[in-house]
């Protein structure tokens, strides 16, 4: 076989230089660009999460770390996305991812923060507050986490304290003025909490769970020309939400508006059957229609689905009474009245004795006691887990808790 010229063989070399450069360029381009578009989904991130947005943030991370899977900067910002969204298990993976691509655990703040919201806030809460009274960097996150902290175990005044202080430090936090309306709904002041909720609705309408407790707030102080159009407008976007057809069944409220509500209910009720909103609201019009069977048997439903409901309480006492049944009509009014004493006992815990003595054990049980009584088991045992946090060996915290482990241990799932 004749050799290539020459002339060949460097024409053959500089095209393989050549495919090379052009290899080199293109990988280069293409990384260049993943690059430009992480970066870009980062900030989208960010600007969901200024908007409390956690949805988008959390998809805009997951496109991130896809194009880079392996960098810091996404996983921490994944993880305090989770926590601050309730999903704590994903951020706790972040944040062990953080600490695999850092060999250091350099993220130990946001750890604490995760422990914080998942109720371990009577430990961790002094070094936490020193940070805040130093003006940490990272203060309105550490007294976010905080308020969550505290209402997760109840404990009001310190979560109304940590809001309080965040909407000084940043008065447009939609979500600290929606957890403020929280708590006033929880102590039954209806008026000032509306004023939280409307706030926070003005910062971000566009976030449909702000409009939604706004509009059942209103419903509740009997404002029910006001709620009706918040609720028309989530009606059109989410027709299906069995809270939205029944806040809305409940605003339509006037006769002429029958045959509407009743097929509101029946969707909220196809969705979802054991709602108790929808289950009253369909009581009423059984009530109304005198079909006081019908409705006796969509009242127990609802209250074996939220036993602590007070008004659902006393439309079974009413509807018993209607229907002349009086022994167990005698027999609701004593549930119902019994009722309104715990809550009753609850505000004065919460609005009065907890915030002369914070950490007293006893009060912690007394309110678990009450939660435990009315079907909120979960918050009983953290008012448990809370009484036991100050005081380690409380006998009826840890008599309590037991039996409130055994009574759910024993609910069939």
């Amino acid at each position: 076989m004749k050799p290539f010229p020459v002339a060949v063989r460097e024409l053959a070399k500089k095209a393989v230089i050549s495919l090379t450069l052009i290899a080199v360029i293109l990988t280069t381009a293409i990384w260049l660009g993943t690059e430009v578009l992480a970066e870009i989904r980062y900030r989208k991130a960010q600007e969901a999460l200024g908007k409390f947005d956690f949805v988008a943030a959390r998809e805009h991370l997951q496109s991130c770390l896809a194009l880079r899977p392996n960098r810091f900067q996404y996983h921490f910002a994944a993880a305090q996305t989770e926590r601050r969204a309730g999903s704590f298990r994903q951020a706790l993976f972040h944040l062990d991812r953080c600490q695999e691509l850092a060999d250091a655990d350099i993220s130990s703040l946001e750890r604490t923060l995760l422990q914080v919201q998942q109720g371990a806030v009577a430990k961790l809460e002094n070094p936490l507050w020193l940070l805040v009274e130093q003006n940490h960097p990272e203060k309105v996150l550490i007294l976010e986490a905080l308020a969550r902290g505290y209402l997760l175990v109840y404990s009001l005044p310190l979560a109304d304290k940590a809001l309080t202080m965040l909407l000084e430090e940043q008065p447009s936090h939609a979500e600290a003025w929606f957890l403020r309306g929280g708590i006033c709904e929880v102590l039954g002041a209806t008026s000032e909490g509306l004023g939280y909720y409307r706030q926070a609705v003005e910062l971000r309408p566009d976030l449909d769970a702000y409009r939604l407790r706004f509009a059942n707030c209103l419903l509740l102080a009997n404002q029910n020309e006001e709620a009706l159009p918040h609720l028309e407008q989530l009606y059109a976007r989410q027709p299906n939400n069995p809270d939205v057809l029944s806040g809305l069944a409940r605003a339509l409220g006037p006769t002429e508006q029958k045959d509407r509500r009743r097929d509101l209910l029946k969707r909220a009720l196809a969705v979802q059957p054991n709602h108790p909103q929808a289950l009253a609201e369909i009581a009423k019009l059984h009530l109304d229609e005198g079909k006081f069977d019908l409705a006796k048997k969509a009242l127990q439903k609802a209250l074996l689905a939220d036993p602590s409901e007070r008004s659902n309480q006393y439309l079974l006492f009413q509807c018993l009474e209607r229907a002349g049944k009086k022994e167990a009509a005698h027999q609701q009014q004593l549930r119902w009245k019994a009722l309104e004493n715990d809550l009753a006992r609850l505000e004065e815990i919460v609005r009065h004795e907890l915030p002369k003595n914070p950490r007293s054990a006893d009060l912690y049980v007394e309110l678990g006691v009450i939660f435990a009584r009315h079907g909120k088991p979960e918050r009983a045992l953290a008012s448990y887990q809370q009484a036991l946090t100050y005081e380690r060996n409380h006998s009826a915290a840890i008599e309590e808790m037991s039996k409130v482990k055994s009574s759910t241990s024993n609910v069939p799932r």
